[in-house]
């Protein structure tokens, strides 16, 4: 079986409930995204699971000179990276059909990517 990130990404809200317009909604995602985790974890499937901090608790780390540079925040403007899976799956078919999954449990839109082979 392959691996595959799952991503979710978005814009960063100021808002206490996130991408979300209520509490309700929020906490309906969360049961919503349990329930998809005991699932992946049921079909042995599940790897790992995380959320992330907002971003602006981020660092970015530049090694590549003579002293590392330290910066607080994401890197870009784009959207930031929410929350990821990382799963197992035999076919593309099958990691896109788990990202489907997760997009409707989470109410966000999912990347799903291949992790490079060992």
């Amino acid at each position: 079986m392959a691996q595959y990130l799952l991503s979710v990404w978005g814009t960063h809200s100021d808002s206490p409930t996130g991408p979300y317009d209520s509490e309700e909604e929020m906490f309906e995602a969360f049961a919503r995204v349990a329930a998809f985790n005991e699932q992946l974890s049921d079909e042995g499937r599940l790897v790992f699971v995380g959320g992330l901090t907002p971003p602006e608790s981020a660092i970015c780390v530049d090694g590549r000179g003579d002293q590392p540079v330290v910066r607080h925040g994401l890197l870009g403007q784009a959207p930031a990276m929410g929350g990821l899976w990382i799963v197992e799956a035999d076919t593309d078919a099958e990691a896109e059909d788990l990202g489907a999954r997760a997009s409707a449990a989470c109410g966000n839109e999912v990347e799903v990517r291949a992790l490079q082979g060992e």
